[in-house]
């Protein structure tokens, strides 16, 4: 219930750091939710209609930065392949356990990859409108790492924005008696 009354009135709830030398507050923030962050636990028994490696894992994170750009970073940990197999990258239009149309793609021009962390980062592009609709509807959407034996699909997974992330920059300024020479920043999740 808490969470929901932060989520319908970010204005009206802000972050407080308090010292000992400082007990009524040495730096404060209103809370924003900046990037839009979602993830994705991938699995290879969630692909459809064909499952290559059922123990197959993965993750993404997304962060949506603006109304049609982000940067995204994927995982995944396979018997078989390794992160230097994904081929392509996307978001789909689906719901569990449905094949789906790309609406996505998440392999940008800087796609880069670290097989010691069996990770890749890059940025991608989408539209305004696409980025509605997956704000609207994240489990609605599927992230699916394609590979060199799975060019279908090795690994998929629903968005998700949970946990919830929320940030506040900090400034002594703005503590109700102001606080000269402090700042900082704030990440607030919830789950």
């Amino acid at each position: 219930e808490t969470l929901a009354r932060i989520a319908a009135d970010l204005s009206g709830f802000y972050c407080n750091v308090h010292t000992a030398a400082a007990p009524n507050g040495i730096a404060r923030g209103q809370l924003d939710e900046g990037t839009v962050d979602m993830t994705a636990a991938l699995l290879g028994s969630a692909e459809v209609p064909l499952v290559v490696e059922a123990n197959a894992r993965g993750g993404a994170t997304f962060e949506f930065e603006s109304f049609t750009s982000g940067r995204v970073m994927t995982a995944l940990q396979s018997g078989v392949e390794d992160i230097d197999d994904v081929i392509l990258q996307h978001i789909h239009v689906g719901d569990p356990g449905a094949p789906g149309a790309i609406l996505v793609n998440l392999m940008g021009a800087d796609y880069a990859t670290d097989p010691s962390s069996f990770s890749a980062e890059c940025t991608f592009t989408y539209t305004q409108k696409d980025f509605t609709r997956i704000l609207a509807d994240p489990a609605g959407f599927y992230c699916n790492l394609h590979t060199t034996l799975a060019p279908a699909g090795l690994v998929r997974g629903q968005l998700s924005t949970d946990p919830r992330t929320l940030n506040a920059i900090l400034t002594g300024a703005q503590e109700t008696t102001p606080v000269a020479g402090t700042s900082g920043t704030m990440r607030v999740i919830f789950t």
